[in-house]
């Protein structure tokens, strides 16, 4: 993740644990440029002792807590959410693209 936003870094602002809604987002990518959409990130760890089954569940729900906690609220243009679960190396990944 680190390497992703270091790599975008100059197209976007980077704001972590940033407010809005109703409570905190894991990560929030605000363009630079107008045309260039938000990027709102939710983070899910599970448990080493959790089967990898649970991932995609995960993933979901990190999803749907941005959509609940609304998340982008005053957001404007095209907004690309994803839900991301991590169980040590492995990852599961899920999007959706709103216009807001």
């Amino acid at each position: 993740m680190a390497m992703l936003l270091m790599n975008l870094s100059g197209k976007y602002l980077i704001r972590i644990e940033r407010e809005n809604g109703k409570g905190r987002m894991d990560i929030l990518m605000e363009p630079k440029v107008q045309t260039l959409p938000h990027i709102v990130i939710e983070l899910k760890r599970l448990g080493q002792d959790e089967s990898e089954s649970k991932l995609h569940a995960a993933a979901e729900e990190a999803l749907k807590q941005i959509r609940e906690k609304d998340h982008i609220f005053g957001m404007k243009g095209r907004i690309f959410m994803y839900g991301i679960a991590f169980k040590g190396m492995e990852a599961k990944v899920v999007s959706e693209m709103m216009a807001g």
